[in-house]
């Protein structure tokens, strides 16, 4: 490629379809805009109605003139025009969305989780690689900037990790207590709990785990309602996470290694702080503990986002994940190296395990 090709495909627009019309779509268009690469919404669709395609667009001040929309996802993914959708439907309406998408030549960012279980995962897995296309989970708290700076800047001077906990406690109050499992995906450990599981996946290098161990609550429904999880891996590293859909948390998380610690106090799925804390080094000391460790803040802060109201907490970060998403395409890649279609495999394994042990069975499952 000549370096002027190079420039174009650097400064090429990326146009996004948005596949979904609910609250975290709605995130998704105020965040594009924050963007530092060229990216555009190009169209919207509703699942069943060009009304509330319509609707959507007039509610977050997309220009009519700017924005096709389309009252049934078929009709966009037709659309010759669009480079990649956003996929933000219903977990259990991940699986067919996505493969709808692909066979229509798209490429996709999805929503997490991207499906209910691991043998879900694997079919768009295999699909995405026959097509050629770009597929990603959207976990957009691995394109956060603080992220990044402590995987590739202070996470491995500390030298091993040995224990990684989480917490995300996020009470419900509209919650149904009676309805049962009804069409898949429901449930805390894959609207809350999935976040902590796949960070400790990123901490532990996807090193696959060891052993697993499970206790939670399930409510009257069936659907699990918080869960401690204790999961080994090799050379005697633990990850301890707890998830709730009962208990407020602050969302805290501390990696411990053998220099140091880690710890971000609050909102880990979208951090925009962290301290380090460096032992002394017990040659010099009488006491490991009679000598303070160094302390040390970084950050990396959102930038000023009040043009518009956001619906989550902090999800302007979304723009995050766009602009390394379309950067992606950009340079021809088909499938980001934060988090991987390896990863969400992985991952959706590890999920799956959890649910067997609480036994939250889903219609989709094959155990």
């Amino acid at each position: 490629m000549s370096e002027k090709q190079k420039q174009n495909s650097i400064l090429r627009e990326i146009r996004w379809g948005v596949v979904g019309v609910g609250k975290i779509a709605s995130d998704f268009v105020h965040a594009i805009t924050l963007c530092q690469t060229p990216n555009k919404i190009k169209a919207v669709a509703s699942s069943d109605s060009l009304e509330r395609a319509q609707k959507f667009c007039e509610n977050n001040l997309l220009d009519k003139n700017e924005v096709d929309c389309y009252g049934t996802y078929n009709e966009l993914f037709n659309d010759e025009f669009i480079d990649v959708v956003y996929i933000s439907n219903l977990n259990h309406q991940h699986k067919e969305t996505v493969l709808a998408a692909l066979n229509s030549n798209k490429n996709v960012l999805c929503e997490k989780t991207l499906a209910v279980n691991k043998l879900e995962v694997e079919q768009m897995v295999k699909k995405a690689k026959e097509k050629g296309l770009f597929l990603m989970e959207g976990y957009w708290t691995r394109c956060f900037p603080l992220w990044s700076d402590i995987m590739s800047n202070h996470l491995n001077s500390l030298g091993n990790t040995e224990l990684f906990s989480v917490e995300f406690g996020c009470p419900i109050s509209r919650v149904d207590t009676t309805s049962g499992i009804k069409d898949g995906g429901e449930g805390y450990l894959l609207a809350s709990g999935c976040y902590c599981l796949m960070i400790a996946q990123l901490v532990f290098k996807s090193e696959k785990p060891l052993e697993i161990i499970v206790n939670g609550k399930l409510r009257e429904n069936g659907l699990d309602c918080w869960a401690n999880i204790l999961i080994k891996y090799s050379d005697n590293k633990l990850a301890r996470i707890f998830y709730s859909g009962e208990h407020r948390g602050d969302g805290e998380l501390s990696i411990y290694c053998e220099k140091g610690n880690i710890r971000i106090p609050e909102f880990f799925w979208c951090p925009e702080e962290a301290i380090i804390r460096r032992y002394p080094d017990p040659k010099t000391v009488p006491h490991v503990l009679s000598v303070k460790p160094t302390t040390e803040k970084i950050n990396n802060y959102l930038p000023e986002f009040n043009l518009f109201n956001y619906n989550y907490p902090k999800t302007a970060g979304l723009f995050y994940q766009i602009d390394h998403v379309s950067n992606c395409l950009r340079e021809g890649k088909k499938e980001s190296d934060l988090m991987t279609l390896n990863d969400s495999i992985l991952l959706a394994e590890t999920l799956d395990e959890i649910r067997k042990q609480l036994g939250v069975r889903y219609p989709q499952d094959d155990f």
